[in-house]
């Protein structure tokens, strides 16, 4: 099975010499974007003198004015780049947004494609490419058993049961990378031997994609052998096909899959490798093989926390997601919630020790870089195992949940403190509320982002109180604000958003009601796994800062 992208890059496009606009997070995602199509990249344009004659991938960055006496040159730019900076560089010679670059893929022409999932999403796309030529779809395509057997006489297939060949194509049309993922490794499942047509593989929001252009730099520069273990065909034709496009081969590759090429291997075949002289990238759809290579990895001496190990798909989820052994669910009040019956918790709150013999009741409330479903384990269990160690009979109540802010935050705890009846509640936050989000609350108000987090935390301040419980309000570590930074902070960490990120370096205080963790691990490595969530010794610091500011108030 081959994976190509829908969309590649136009012709009259692809014959110029191609650079990127920034050197920023954003900016690696470009790279990797154009990288897995195959795309040879000739360098980096920055208006920051700094980085000018460093490099990326081997690669050169240069100045807008050495840019700008470039001929057939082009610089692709990131679609969230504000038209002031576009207008910059494109002021400076030719520049384009991504998508503006791209153009369907001549693959899908004179093809009847089937098209992998249902709804607005299934049309919209059939639609698209009915207007670029494309045949009329063949099928759609369900992961679970369909409702109607055709929709408009068009047939509609489970997965299992689609009667398909060796020279068809699928289109994927999930939104989600997790759902992609999760389709495209059903179709290895059922040994599909065509060719897979996605629109992107790494979320533009991107924690962990663009980190494949991190690490490799850092392999590069640091002359480490490159490692390949890969669990199936798809994923190591990608990676081959970027490596191959900037003339990087790997010393040694291990592929875990039963194909016509390898009788299966096992990731431990890398166990006589040195991890302080190499790096490991891994590759594979499946959501529960991968994480399960990581894992492996991990006890082998690679992980993304020691900046020796990389994946091409997503990596932060951990096995009670990826399995789904929990699932976020609509909630009323709050969008989003999960539901931890099943695992001893309750809806919207999991729960670590002994409710019942508990003497000591907290309740944590945070985003992703707090809670249940994130890789390595958060920093509440840590905390909690603290606690236990130290002869503390505590219960920790956790509604962390991904991409909360302090809206949110506030608006649960207005809906379940009473019934939780905690003697601390923890607010770790700050990351969410960079940029302000668009709700009925922020939008009558004038204040920066720092300062509605701040009044926020106020607010729940004054609600912790009112239950007797004592509150303690944490300003959580974020490097996306950090100035000034390295080449490799800035790859790492920076994009346009770090903007918005400036109110709370600026308005910051040691000697205010709330706790200032926010440059705890400024200029630090090892301490984030990507540009917002931390490493397993980041969530060891922050679970014993947390427990010496619970101590003093027991």
């Amino acid at each position: 099975m081959v994976v190509e992208y829908l969309n590649t890059l136009r012709d009259e496009v692809a014959a110029k010499s191609i650079y990127i606009w920034d050197t920023s997070r954003k900016a690696m995602w470009v790279f990797c974007e154009l990288a897995l199509r195959g795309v040879r990249i000739e360098g980096f344009v920055t208006n920051f003198d700094e980085y000018v004659g460093d490099t990326i991938m081997g690669l050169p960055i240069v100045s807008l004015d050495e840019f700008s006496t470039m001929e057939n040159a082009v610089a692709i730019v990131d679609d969230d780049v504000r038209e002031g900076a576009f207008n910059v560089v494109a002021s400076r010679g030719c520049a384009l947004y991504f998508s503006d670059a791209l153009e369907l893929n001549p693959g899908l022409l004179g093809k009847a494609p089937y098209i992998y999932g249902i709804g607005d999403q299934g049309w919209w796309m059939a639609n698209k490419l009915s207007e670029a030529g494309v045949k009329t779809a063949s099928g759609f395509i369900v992961r679970w058993h369909p409702q109607y057997s055709s929709i408009l006489g068009v047939p509609v297939y489970m997965y299992k049961k689609a009667p398909l060949g060796a020279n068809d194509a699928v289109v994927i049309t999930a939104e989600s990378d997790r759902h992609i993922m999760d389709n495209v490794t059903s179709l290895l499942e059922v040994g599909f031997c065509g060719t897979i047509y996605v629109e992107g593989l790494l979320p533009h929001f991107s924690f962990w994609g663009s980190n494949l252009v991190i690490v490799l730099d850092k392999a590069l520069k640091e002359h480490r052998q490159l490692l390949l273990c890969c669990g199936d065909d798809a994923s190591h034709g990608l990676i081959q096909r970027m490596l191959s496009a900037y003339g990087i081969s790997a010393s040694r590759e291990v592929l875990l899959t039963f194909s016509d090429q390898s009788a299966g291997e096992d990731i431990w075949e890398l166990a006589d490798e040195d991890p302080d002289r190499s790096t490991l990238i891994i590759g594979a759809f499946s959501n529960k093989q991968r994480f399960g290579m990581l894992k492996a990895a991990h006890d082998l001496g690679y992980s993304s926390e020691w900046i020796n190990c990389v994946t091409l798909q997503l990596t932060a989820h951990n096995e009670l997601l990826l399995n789904h052994v929990v699932e976020y669910e609509y909630d009323l009040q709050l969008e989003s919630s999960i539901d931890y019956s099943l695992l001893g918790g309750k809806p919207g709150w999991a729960v670590h020790g002994n409710e019942a013999e508990a003497s000591v009741r907290i309740a944590v409330v945070g985003g992703s870089t707090s809670t249940e479903l994130y890789f390595p384990e958060s920093w509440v269990k840590k905390l909690y195992r603290l606690l236990e160690a130290d002869g503390i009979k505590a219960v920790i109540f956790n509604a962390a949940n991904e991409g909360n802010g302090v809206t949110k935050e506030t608006l649960r705890l207005m809906r379940d403190i009473h019934a939780l009846k905690p003697d601390f509640v923890i607010s770790m936050s700050g990351v969410n509320d960079q940029r302000k989000q668009e709700n009925k609350f922020e939008q009558l108000h004038g204040d920066n982002p720092f300062d509605y987090w701040r009044r926020a935390q106020k607010y729940m301040k004054l609600i912790v109180e009112e239950e007797g419980a004592e509150y303690i309000g944490i300003l959580q570590p974020m490097n996306a604000c950090m100035r000034p930074t390295s080449l490799f902070e800035t790859m790492y960490f920076m994009s346009e958003n770090h903007k918005w990120g400036k109110t709370f370096l600026a308005g910051m205080r040691d000697d205010d009601f709330y706790f200032n963790f926010l440059d705890l691990f400024h200029h630090q490595e090892g301490k984030y796994t990507d540009r917002a969530h931390y490493s397993d010794e980041g969530n060891r610091i922050i679970a014993e800062q947390v427990y010496r500011l619970l101590k003093e108030r027991m």
